[in-house]
This record gives C-alpha cells, structure tokens and sequence, in this order.
C-alpha cells in the first residue's frame, strides 16, 4: 500500500524520524514537502490502523491511501491535484483549438472555470503574439501572467505589463541575410513579433536557414511549427521562459505541470515535474510527456479535469 501525507514542513523531521523509529513503511519526500509511505508487508485489514497511527503523528494535516499502482510522478501528480498545489501551463494551438482556426473550442471556458474553482492556476504558454494572447486572457478565467512568443515574452511584469525574456538581434541577422541573398519575407500575418522572426516554410527552406546561421554566426535556435519556422534567441522557449516566469512569481512551492501538442512544447513537457500530451500531439510530444491523454483537443482537456475531479 501507499499513502500520501500532507504535513506541516517545519515538523517534517520529526515526522520522517517518527516513522523511521515505528517502522511504519519506507519514505519518499517529493519537493513539495509532502510524505509518500510505502508499506508492502501490512495485510489489507490492518491499513487504516496505519493510516490513523499517521494521522496522529503531531505535525501532519491529512493521510490518503494512494492506488499502488500507480508510478511516482503520477504519485506525486495525484498529491498535488488533492491539495491543488499545482499550476497549469496550457498550449493553445491544437491543444485548447480545433475546427475554426485559431479559435478555442467553447466547452475549454466551463472546464477551466471549474479547475480554477480548485484553487488551482491556469496559466497560458503559446507561440501567439503578445497583443492576441492579451485578448484571449481577458476572456477565459486563467492568470494575467502568461507566456507569448513560444517564450520570448513573459507577460503579467513591469510598467509595460511584460518581460521581454528573449531578444530579438540574433534572429535579426538571420532575417537581414535571407533579405539581402534569397529575398526572403518575414511572416507579417502573426503579428509584430519583439523576440522572434518567423518565415513560412513554404518562403525558406532549412538549409536556406542553416546557412544564415553559420555565415552570421547567429546565436538562435529554430523551431518548427505546421507550417512555419520560429527563429528564437538561443536557450528561449517555453520551457525556460515557464521556470523563469514561476521564480519570478515566487511558485516554486507548487507542481507544474504542463500541457501541449507539438514539438514546440517539448521543453516545457521536459521542464515540468509533470506534463500531458494530448490525444492528437506529435510523436515527439508524446514521448515527452509523462502521461498521453486518450482524448483530442478538448477532449483531453477535460480528461485532465476527470483525473483532477477523482483525487
């Protein structure tokens, strides 16, 4: 058997010392300061002795038996749904979208409202532009503080209400070769972008792109969406700008856990303690993730709202 304990970090010592000294089962210490116990000798009518024997340890708040079947990080994951310790980085394009393009199906507002009600932060992380991510904020019940330019901006900080966590020079050079050899377009259809070039794939090809960046000597890094290409700053994208965006609002108390479709959410599905994949992401996604979701698009969102709900 398993149980998660939710305990007062200062007593957290004396509780491990506790059931050490009682022998009581072994010990994990996930970094959200809760208790996990397993004990694999105890018969099935002796488990809620145990659970109250840990319940009456000076310190702890509450004692929950946890399916033993589950891994680790679902462990953990399930722990920090119960005490929604926990914050959510959505993507938006084909995660939260479908049919129209660009518009967020309609049952995503009731779910998010009801995740919301759990005390739980929802915050959104995509590559669209800095003015459509605020408009879309203002109309789901999600964070001011958010990420935009798959990273580049963090949004909800200073007198400008963002962060430019990326720079725009070095994509720059990348943009004024292909302008100045192959007559290259930037993408203007997606708006200004501050940190970011993006050119269709259908305008450049990559070795066009690799060959600006070696003759430039340009610090980027690409990244490839269904039909575009995104030149970043080297070492900016969703997953850095998600830890730094959670430093910066003091949340490195909480899981986070983040959920995408494409290979462009791959560093945030690696950066996260843990993260879905929904139904219809790429094959990298997936392997990404610690957990694919059955459902697609929507439906998946609301799967994660399932998982949340039977905790």
């Amino acid at each position: 058997m398993r149980i998660y304990m939710e305990i007062t970090s200062k007593k957290e010592s004396s509780i491990i010392r506790k059931i050490k000294s009682e022998k009581l089962g072994d010990i994990s210490v996930s970094d959200l300061g809760q208790i996990i116990v397993t004990n694999n000798q105890i018969t099935k009518s002796k488990e809620m002795q145990l659970v109250k024997k840990l319940k009456n340890i000076e310190g702890v708040l509450d004692v929950v038996l946890i399916n033993p079947h589950l891994k680790k990080k679902d462990v953990l994951a399930s722990a920090a749904f119960r005490s929604n310790r926990c914050i959510f980085f959505f993507d938006i394009d084909s995660t939260l979208t479908q049919g129209i393009p660009g518009t967020i199906h309609p049952k995503i507002e009731p779910i998010f409202q009801k995740i919301k009600n759990k005390g739980i932060y929802i915050l959104f992380a995509t590559g669209r532009s800095m003015p459509d991510l605020c408009e879309i904020i203002k109309e789901y019940p999600v964070s001011k503080y958010a990420i935009a330019e798959n990273g580049g901006i963090i949004l909800g900080f200073g007198r400008k209400g963002y962060h430019e966590f990326g720079h725009k020079e070095e994509p720059a050079k990348v943009l004024t070769y292909l302008q100045r050899k192959y007559q290259t377009r930037e993408d203007m259809e997606q708006d200004i972008r501050l940190t970011e070039v993006i050119f269709l794939q259908s305008d450049v090809t990559r070795k066009q792109l690799n060959e600006a960046i070696n003759e430039e000597d340009a610090s980027v890094e690409i990244q490839a969406s269904a039909n575009a290409y995104h030149i970043s700053e080297k070492g900016i994208n969703k997953g850095t700008a998600m830890i730094e965006l959670c430093k910066r609002v003091h949340l490195g108390d909480r899981m986070i856990i983040s959920v995408g479709d494409s290979d462009m959410d791959i560093p945030m599905l690696e950066k996260a303690d843990y993260s879905f994949a929904v139904g219809n992401a790429s094959l990298g996604a997936k392997k990404t993730a610690k957990k694919v979701l059955k459902g697609k698009f929507e439906k998946g969102i609301d799967e994660i709202f399932q998982l949340i709900n039977r905790v």
